[in-house]
């Protein structure tokens, strides 16, 4: 390892036997590499496709006003603006996310039209902090052409990016963690051979593909659902209207978040280290996971 000074910067150069890129979504090292995505670049919907605005706030007047039992996830649906949040504490604080209209730029909405935003959703005008803010793009369903090159590896959002529906980013991000860790590690201390290494792509692109395809669905399935021009509407129609968009966003939110399938169900049975029996494999489905003792799950 050396290090010098260059003007007020200082630059160090390391040399390593193996590099793992794990630098977001952005990666220097993938773009270096001149390792391109592959896949749905930016799906356009009505709402979870396209720019989206995020607000982290406090509001601990939102659980006195909204009438329904405390939840982690609040989606809501109204002809001026749709949006989910998460709660963050239980207590006051959310992370809000709506999707920008045609002709809105962040850097033209202030602090108090944002927090109008946020009231128009709640439909109260509820009192609130705005803690942070900023943006992100929604509709995305890309996987990397490569996770490796020669000695060089690349995990995480640098290889794969989500719409992040089902939470399956980090979770694929930490599989691929696992997988190229305990290789790595072999190789290292000189207990498997180098080309042990060359499995971690094969093993892991295909899941990469998988997961995002079912993150993608997830998305569809919350973005293109359009609330019909009664929903709010006082009157008998309005609640039934209510009651079927109710139902339906609570179907979806068991379909997006018990995900045992997704989240076991991976199977590496092409891969060049593992002994596949050929049995029949069960349907790969989000919602179903059925145990199974055969190499490569």
């Amino acid at each position: 390892m050396t290090a010098s000074q260059v003007g007020s910067e200082s630059t160090r150069s390391v040399r390593a036997k193996y590099l793992i890129g794990g630098d977001g979504a952005k990666s220097f090292i993938r773009r270096t590499l001149g390792i391109r995505y592959q896949g749905d670049g930016g799906a356009v919907r009505d709402f979870f496709g396209g720019k989206m605005f995020a607000l982290y706030l406090r509001c601990p007047q939102f659980y006195e006003v909204v009438p329904f039992a405390p939840a982690w996830m609040n989606v809501a649906f109204n002809p001026e603006r749709r949006a989910f949040m998460a709660a963050v504490d239980g207590k006051g604080e959310f992370a809000f996310h709506t999707q920008l209209k045609e002709g809105e730029s962040e850097d033209d909405i202030s602090d108090a039209q944002a927090l109008k935003m946020f009231q128009t959703v709640v439909g109260y005008p509820v009192e609130g902090e705005i803690l942070s803010r900023g943006t992100w793009t929604a509709g995305f369903a890309l996987v990397a052409e490569k996770f490796q090159a020669g000695r060089i590896f690349l995990g995480g959002d640098a290889v794969h990016l989500f719409t992040p529906a089902g939470g399956l980013g980090y979770n694929t991000a930490m599989d691929d963690a696992v997988n190229l860790g305990w290789k790595l590690a072999s190789v290292v201390k000189g207990n498997a051979p180098s080309f042990l290494l060359d499995t971690y792509e094969l093993e892991r692109r295909p899941v990469a593909v998988r997961n995002t395809g079912f993150a993608r669905a997830f998305a569809e399935s919350i973005g293109n659902y359009v609330p019909k021009p009664d929903i709010e509407a006082d009157s008998d129609l309005g609640s039934d209207l209510r009651r079927e968009a109710g139902a339906y966003l609570e179907a979806h939110g068991r379909s997006e978040f018990n995900i045992p399938g997704v989240t076991f169900g991976a199977r590496y049975d092409h891969s060049p280290i593992i002994l596949a029996e050929g049995e029949g494999r069960a349907p790969d489905l989000p919602e179903v996971y059925v145990p199974n003792a055969a190499p490569g799950g």
